[in-house]
């Protein structure tokens, strides 16, 4: 048993850029991705209460493996692939989140329409966690406030695919959106003493 392999642990972050690098790929004997929105919603739930979220089965692959198995890159990837890791088991899992944190330009499998999943930030701070996660279809009228910062924050409203973004830098984002809040506060206190 001294050769057995034991479990490894990987931070959101860590995933979320080994999807985004194309890394995972998934053999052609998995069954196609299939869940709904909500599940995605869910799961996404589940990730920022901390819940276990079950296992991954990964191998590690080479370019025959990869060949012989006729993998693809998980569903909605946009890319030029670097597939390191087939996924034998947890493909559902990780599609959901490639899916809720890139925010690829394609529709979720059997929809006519893409969507976005987002935090309600006051009611995620409020412990209202049952009506803190959402998603919707990606309309005209959310990709306004999807470009719009200063309408993110009016709203309570964080985007999940800011975590997931090419540029990969959450952190100024998330200074951006403070700085704004702290300039908008103190306008809003300026004119309330006008």
């Amino acid at each position: 048993m001294k050769d057995a392999q034991k479990p490894d642990h990987i931070s959101l972050g860590n995933l979320i850029t080994y999807l985004r690098d194309g890394r995972y790929v998934i053999p052609d004997f998995q069954r196609e991705f299939e869940w709904k929105p909500l599940d995605v919603r869910d799961l996404m739930r589940s990730i920022f209460l901390d819940y276990y979220i079950g296992s991954l089965l990964l191998w590690k692959g080479k370019s025959e493996n990869f060949a012989a198995l006729s993998c693809e890159p998980i569903y909605g990837y946009e890319g030029k692939e670097r597939p390191e890791y087939i996924v034998l088991d947890g493909q559902q899992r990780l599609t959901a989140i490639h899916y809720a944190f890139m925010s690829p330009e394609k529709p979720l499998q059997n929809r006519a329409s893409r969507f976005f999943y987002f935090i309600h930030v006051d009611k995620f701070m409020a412990e209202e966690h049952d009506e803190a996660f959402g998603y919707d279809r990606v309309t005209k009228h959310w990709l306004r406030i999807l470009q719009n910062k200063i309408t993110q924050f009016d709203l309570h409203i964080f985007p999940l695919s800011v975590v997931g973004a090419k540029d990969g830098n959450f952190r100024t984002g998330f200074r951006v959106t403070k700085r704004i809040g702290l300039t908008r506060r103190k306008l809003l206190k300026k004119m309330a003493m006008k």
